[in-house]
């Protein structure tokens, strides 16, 4: 099973691997953009706009996405991250032109109806409300700010209920227009299929994506700090990280490995997770619960009245391990305390 990667002339890396022996394809459109590539103003609109992709173009309805997709078995789904927004289909392998041209629909032709505009803004902002009420979801956003305060990689992916209610038509178009160009695109499948077959496909569907250089993105500063939000609650959700090695140093793998070796040691009830950046953080809570970075987090029941806790969205201290969050799967902090150091 070989990888084969062609550039195409307007920037986009198409990226495939053949799988001949099985019967389905996976195939997705990777954009260098998300909430690190947002201006202040911008914050949250990479989410809102993954969220309007499937709100209709002009020659599909938001329901004919759903349903041409459903109708052949397959999958249709999307996720923004702080660096990066992929949509991406699961089919079987005959239908992979079809995953590919909605994908390329959805990418290149939105509407963007005003509707669906006001109808999903509002989606965001019960997200945002939801995620404030789950303390175990917020202590990493926490984390994050701490870690780089001011700064594009320290902002939450959601945004903030100010920023996505002020989000229009043309925000929108302009912050498709800056950020979805060739160069910053990959289009990458795996499964029973042809890569010249894809590149070819990937050619003519994707013609419309400038080959035009985006803004560079602002570089991330560590700087680390410490926050603590208490409440009269019963358990205490704390994360601790710090600092961990660049994705381009040659220690990185190095740093993965001894992650994921002392992860094998850690107790009951530890939960692990990598990041960008570290810092420290805590919050109280009810219930259970990029510059990379390692992070530990648990939850512990407090005694009595106060159990302050320190924070950090992923990072490691005690149980150390590196994988990424997407915003629409975060990981759940178990519930038992996490004493002994890895």
């Amino acid at each position: 099973m070989v990888v084969e990667v062609t550039k195409l002339n307007n920037g986009i890396t198409v990226v495939s691997q053949s799988m001949p022996h099985l019967a389905s394809t996976a195939l997705g459109v990777w954009v260098a953009a998300g909430s690190r590539t947002e201006l202040p103003s911008e914050n949250g609109i990479s989410h809102l706009l993954e969220h309007m992709a499937f709100k209709g173009t002009r020659t599909r309805s938001a329901a004919a996405i759903a349903e041409e997709i459903e109708n052949v078995g397959g999958e249709l789904n999307a996720a923004t991250s702080i660096e990066s927004t992929s949509y991406y289909a699961r089919v079987l392998a005959g239908d992979m032109p079809l995953a590919l041209d909605i994908l390329a629909d959805i990418l290149q032709d939105s509407v963007f109806d005003p509707e669906e505009l006001v109808r999903e803004k509002h989606v965001i902002t019960q997200e945002i409300g939801a995620t404030l009420d789950t303390p175990e979801d917020l202590v990493f956003d926490f984390f994050q700010e701490a870690a780089f305060p001011g700064q594009p990689i320290g902002r939450p992916i959601l945004g903030s209920v100010d920023t996505v209610n002020g989000f229009d038509h043309a925000a929108l178009r302009h912050y498709l227009a800056r950020q979805y160009v060739g160069p910053r695109t990959v289009i990458a499948a795996a499964g029973k299929m042809d890569h010249g077959e894809l590149v070819r496909m990937a050619r003519e569907r994707f013609d419309s994506f400038a080959h035009a250089a985006a803004p560079d993105d602002v570089r991330a500063t560590y700087l680390g700090g410490e926050r603590r939000e208490e409440q009269d609650l019963m358990e205490a959700q704390v994360v601790l990280g710090f600092r961990g090695a660049s994705y381009h140093s040659p220690d990185f793998m190095t740093a993965q490995i001894a992650a994921r070796c002392s992860a094998a040691a850690c107790p009951p009830g530890c939960s692990r997770k990598s990041a960008r950046s570290g810092a420290s953080a805590t919050r109280s809570t009810p219930s259970t619960g990029p510059s990379p970075t390692t992070a530990c987090s648990a939850s512990t029941r407090r005694p009595a009245a106060t159990m302050p806790a320190r924070w950090w969205r992923r990072r490691s201290t005690s149980c150390c391990a590196p994988p990424t969050r997407s915003p629409r799967s975060r990981w759940p902090v178990p519930a038992p305390s996490c004493a002994p150091a890895c």
